[in-house]
């Protein structure tokens, strides 16, 4: 497993912010909603018991957030996680959000009058459409079919010892294999499902 100074992993942690909202539209959809709901109440309605309530609540997400992601670095570097951040590590402050953007587009339903109720009604619907298919249509469909290929090379392999897979992909394996003993735990598992007849190691020389 590859290691990295702390340094360097904390330097790491802005790219993968950027890559996170970035790279699909359902997390930074999210988070503008929500501070689109601050203003909205802080501009549009008057300063109420309950939304001061509501705001002190996402200031402590907030800090919440901060602090969740300066400790992240300290959990160690993995090669599947190469910035760090990554939309699983970064699950609690995403559930936050959600929670955020439910509270405060509550509020906003209930204290809204009229025509302005009726237009954040229509933006409400419109947003959960994009974020419910927003990484559908940015992320190609993924069917493992580069795996399924190596899997299928492994189960035609017979008594050889030792197979190059035909595609660099990752079998049983957070990073694709590039020496075949990394492969012997693998291998018995295969064989232990019946996907090969023995424990046939794999492997394919990553540049």
């Amino acid at each position: 497993m590859a290691t990295l100074p702390l340094g360097q992993r904390y330097q790491l942690v802005p790219l993968g912010i950027w890559d996170e909202l970035t790279s699909k539209l359902g997390l930074p959809l999210l988070v503008l909603g929500c501070l689109a709901n601050v203003q909205l109440i802080r501009r549009r309605l008057p300063p109420t018991a309950e939304a001061q309530r509501i705001l002190l609540v996402l200031r402590y997400l907030g800090w919440f957030a901060l602090v969740y992601v300066a400790l992240l670095p300290l959990g160690g570097y993995r090669n599947y996680r190469p910035l760090i951040l990554r939309h699983d590590s970064i699950l609690p402050i995403t559930v936050g959000l959600i929670g955020c953007y439910a509270l405060t587009g509550s509020y906003l339903l209930r204290q809204l009058q009229g025509r302005p109720q009726q237009w954040y009604a229509a933006a409400v619907v419109v947003v959960a459409l994009i974020f419910t298919n927003a990484d559908r249509k940015l992320q190609p469909k993924n069917h493992n079919g580069r795996e399924r290929q190596a899997l299928a090379v492994l189960a035609r392999a017979g008594a050889a010892p030792v197979v190059r897979l035909p595609h660099e992909c990752t079998v049983l394996s957070w990073s694709p294999i590039a020496r075949p003993y990394e492969s012997v735990t693998n291998a018995e598992l295969l064989k232990h499902w019946g996907i090969i007849e023995k424990p046939t190691l794999y492997y394919y020389p990553v540049q």
